[in-house]
């Protein structure tokens, strides 16, 4: 059972920009293009599911933790927490998904 993930800051909220994503899948890599913008990302298996994950609606850094976790069987998620909020801000930064709360 995952253990209760801890933050010294507030859990950040985060969502889908609603933009039209196309998406093909190749091995474990996933490759994104951005209708409106016209670009193309590679998202390795972790990127990918977080966007799956909020494709359902709208999901806190933690529920984001626990969901990779679950799936990738990794190990001590709040040491890996700053990689994944991390990751969550690149995501961001190529306008797939955008934080609701700071």
């Amino acid at each position: 059972m995952a253990r209760e993930l801890t933050s010294r800051r507030a859990d950040r909220t985060w969502a889908l920009t609603g933009a039209t994503l196309h998406h093909r899948v190749y091995g474990d890599e996933v490759v994104v293009y951005h209708a409106e913008t016209g670009d193309t990302s590679l998202l390795a298996p972790p990127q990918w599911e977080a966007l799956q994950l909020l494709r359902q609606g709208p999901c806190t850094t933690g529920r984001v933790c626990e969901h990779l976790q679950s799936l990738l069987e990794l190990d001590d998620i709040d040491e890996r927490r700053w990689q994944i909020e991390r990751m969550l801000g690149s995501l961001a930064q190529l306008n797939l998904l955008q934080p609701m709360t700071e």
